[in-house]
């Protein structure tokens, strides 16, 4: 051993090797970030030697230098590797949290690359040639949309609840009804969210029962904002009663300085209703029957980026893009590029919606999905004998914390491996594959569920599961 770790040639010799120059030039390092790797692997290999795992060959030989060379490829590899990979999302769950959520639409990607490669007009008034507002570039399209008087953009949801709670009821009160005290992911509660915005819960009715003498018994002097939370992630069903919208900006209206505002959550702009599917509320509609500022989200149900929607009366969206908050929880050019890129789609009407993924995966029908699933498994079974295939009726989700009772009809595509069992072809698929390709397992078989999957995605699957 002692022998064997004198043997391992000194740094400066290595540097000095004709491949210590060809991993300058692939890897487009400088030496010194090349000597740091050299240093690294060097110490990994002396302590694979004491510990009797060292798999290569002996110090003191050509192959242990080329060893070394090789291994610090793979470590140059690993670290200059993107960790945010391409995932093929052959679960059929639409807005995968865990998977990035929404899919853009090519409109939106080109426009986010065009945005992000030249200098832009981000806060520029071209024909005035004077400074100009980032708000601008979307709170058109918005208004047109939502029906809003103006509107905002800040970086999630959950900001723009917190900066609306923040700008509009600091020391005031906020009456929520407690069926509607929602926690979404991330442990994030609206409880806390308030707290920390300096507004004062108060809480009205049972978790399963509010009336609007609720609301009525809690409003005083100090009320700012009654508060409608859209639970957009979980139902409560069963001996229930909650109090229209309606009905709450009514008494809002009736009451002395006292704003109706309603959490809308996941963002619909599309009306899904009309196709069959949930009963989320069209954030147009909430608009239009007179409520005074409403949040949603940019990457669920609308298709989008990441990002916090607040639309509503003038005056107020005026008096939140003034607040020093708006600054902290402001867009960048790309999130701003991607929504209004989605934003143009709705705005050209049935045909342009259909260029958002989003919509397009929740409106896919049944047919289409047969005629795929049955054509993906004939070519599969053509390829290989190695899989038994079937296919069978199933759901999608929606995910995202969207429509959590609606269930898509889908068809499942079931696979299972002469050899491997779901597990292992589960992971050589998530880690054996560029793009690694994610799909499900129930019952000791592979889940493919196409409605998730464009058909380029489909002959990538397919490569993949004939090479296994």
């Amino acid at each position: 051993m002692k022998e064997w770790l004198r043997s391992i040639p000194a740094v400066h010799e290595l540097q000095n090797h004709e491949r210590f120059e060809s991993l300058m030039r692939e890897n487009d390092l400088d030496a010194t970030q090349l000597t740091k790797q050299l240093k690294e692997a060097l110490d990994q290999i002396r302590s694979l030697l004491l510990n009797g795992n060292w798999k290569g060959a002996n110090p003191g030989t050509k192959q242990f230098i080329e060893d070394v060379f090789q291994l610090i490829g793979r470590n140059i590899k690993e670290q200059y590797s993107y960790t945010i990979e391409r995932v093929v999302n052959a679960t059929g769950t639409i807005l995968h949290t865990n998977l990035g959520r929404a899919r853009l639409s090519d409109n939106a990607i080109h426009h986010v690359v065009e945005t992000a490669q030249n200098y832009s007009n981000l806060e520029y008034k071209l024909t005035e040639g004077e400074r100009g507002s980032r708000h601008s570039h979307v709170e058109t399209l918005l208004k047109e949309i939502t029906g809003a008087e103006a509107a905002m953009v800040v970086n999630n949801n959950a900001a723009a609840v917190y900066l609306v709670l923040r700008a509009l009821a600091e020391n005031k009160e906020v009456i929520v009804s407690r069926g509607q005290l929602v926690e979404i992911g991330g442990s994030f509660r609206i409880s806390s969210i308030m707290e920390e915005s300096g507004a004062k819960l108060v809480e009205v009715g049972t978790t399963n029962k509010t009336h609007l003498y609720d609301y009525e018994k809690a409003i005083n002097s100090e009320t700012a904002i009654v508060m409608k939370v859209h639970t957009s992630n979980f139902k409560i069903i069963g001996f229930t009663k909650s109090v229209e919208t309606e009905d709450l900006i009514k008494l809002t209206q009736e009451a002395d300085d006292v704003i109706f505002y309603e959490d809308l959550g996941s963002g619909a702009l599309f009306d899904f209703r009309k196709h069959g599917i949930g009963e989320e509320p069209v954030v147009r509609e909430v608009i239009e029957i007179g409520a005074d500022v409403v949040t949603f989200s940019g990457d669920k149900l609308l298709g989008g980026p990441q990002a916090g929607i607040i639309a509503g009366k003038k005056k107020i969206i005026d008096t939140l893009k003034k607040h020093q908050l708006a600054r902290v929880v402001r867009v960048d050019k790309m999130t701003l590029a991607a929504l209004e890129g989605t934003l143009i789609d709705y705005a050209r009407g049935e045909k342009g919606v259909h260029n958002i993924p989003t919509i397009r995966d929740l409106l896919v029908s049944i047919d289409v999905l047969d005629e795929r699933t049955k054509r993906f498994v004939t070519n599969l079974l053509h390829g290989t004998d190695y899989f038994q295939a079937k296919i069978f009726p199933g759901t999608s989700q929606v995910g995202g914390g969207t429509l959590p009772d609606v269930q898509l009809p889908t068809l499942v595509i079931s696979l299972k491996h002469h050899t491997l069992t779901a597990e292992q072809v589960g992971r050589k698929l998530r880690t054996q594959f560029k793009p690694a390709i994610v799909g499900r397992i129930q019952k000791d078989e592979f889940l493919i569920d196409l409605r998730t999957v464009t058909e380029e995605e489909e002959q990538l699957i397919l490569q993949a599961l004939l090479q296994l």
